[in-house]
C-alpha cells in the first residue's frame, strides 16, 4: 500500500486512530528521504501504539483495513474464477499482506515471510502482476482472459498444442488457497 502525505507525527497518529487504512499504511512505514529524526519519532510512537495496552485493538484494526469481504454473488464469483483480481480478490496480494501483518511483533514492524508456501505465493503473485501491467500497458489487477495466454508464455507455462490458461489459473488457485489458509479463510466458495 503506497501513500504519501505531509503531516506532523501527532497528526499522523490522530488520523491513524480514526482511520484504520491510515494505520495500516503507517505499519508499513519506511524512511525514504528527509529528516531521520522526524521519522524516528513517528517510528517510536507507532511502536508504543502497537505494543501498548491497546495493541490488540490496533492490530485488529489493521487486519480489518486489509480484509476483503470474500462474499460474492455467484455471477461475481464466476468472474473471479475466470479472471481473478490479483490484488483485491480472495487470496490476492492484499490477503498476502494481511498474513504478513498478522505476525507483526510488538515493534510494529512486519516480519519477513518465512513459510515456504507464502514465499512462493508472494513471488508468483507479484510476477504475474508485473507481467499483467506490462502486457496491459497500464496498472491492471484483473487477470483478463485476453491477457492470460501472454502471461502464461512469459512465465514459461506454454507448451506446444496445449492450452496454457488452465495451468496458469491452476497455479494461481494453488497459491490463493495457501494465502487464504494463512489469513484463516478455509476456502473460497465457488458456483461453477
Amino acid at each position: 500500500m503506497v501513500d504519501h502525505a505531509a503531516r506532523s507525527v501527532s497528526e499522523c497518529l490522530e488520523l491513524a486512530k480514526d482511520d484504520a487504512t491510515v494505520l495500516a499504511g503507517l505499519v508499513d512505514r519506511r524512511f525514504l528521504w528527509g529528516g531521520f529524526g522526524l521519522f524516528g519519532s513517528l517510528d517510536s510512537d507507532m511502536t508504543a501504539l502497537l505494543s501498548g495496552p491497546d495493541a490488540g485493538r490496533w492490530r485488529d484494526a489493521v487486519g480489518d483495513a486489509l480484509a476483503s469481504a470474500h462474499r460474492f454473488a455467484p455471477r461475481e464469483m464466476q468472474a473471479l474464477e475466470d479472471e481473478p483480481d490479483l490484488k483485491r480478490g480472495p487470496g490476492g496480494l492484499r490477503d498476502l499482506q494481511r498474513a504478513i501483518w498478522a505476525n507483526t511483533p510488538a515493534s510494529g514492524r512486519p516480519m519477513p515471510l518465512t513459510q515456504a508456501s507464502l514465499i512462493e505465493a508472494h513471488r508468483f503473485l507479484w510476477l504475474m502482476r508485473c507481467h499483467l501491467h506490462l502486457l496491459a500497458g497500464r496498472a491492471e489487477d484483473r487477470l483478463s482472459l485476453s491477457l492470460q495466454p501472454g502471461i502464461a508464455c512469459r512465465l514459461g507455462l506454454d507448451a506446444p498444442h496445449k492450452s496454457t490458461e488452465p495451468l496458469l489459473l491452476d497455479i494461481f488457485r494453488y497459491h490463493r488457497r495457501n494465502v487464504l489458509a494463512a489469513v484463516g479463510v478455509k476456502s473460497v466458495r465457488t458456483s461453477v
